[in-house]
């Protein structure tokens, strides 16, 4: 089922990227699509309870004090 409804979604999507390219989309589309990726993208960190929120706020605090390599890239080839 999951592929029924990807094939025709990638191929939507490359088709819009080949349009956007070439500056074949006018601004007003692009803005649209824009903002409607954005709300899918923020209805996707929206958890159902403000407890659970809190929770994973405060996760991702703490992965502020975890090092870091400051170029991972760099970091691995030594």
């Amino acid at each position: 089922m999951e592929a029924i409804i990807r094939v025709p979604y990638v191929a939507a999507v490359q088709a819009a990227l080949a349009a956007l390219e070439r500056n074949l989309l006018p601004d007003a589309v692009v803005r649209r699509l824009t903002r409607l990726l954005l709300t899918g993208r923020l209805r996707l960190c929206y958890l159902p309870s403000a407890d659970l929120q809190l929770a994973q706020l405060l996760r991702f605090k703490q992965c502020k004090a975890w090092p870091a390599p400051i170029n991972s890239l760099f970091s691995h080839r030594r």
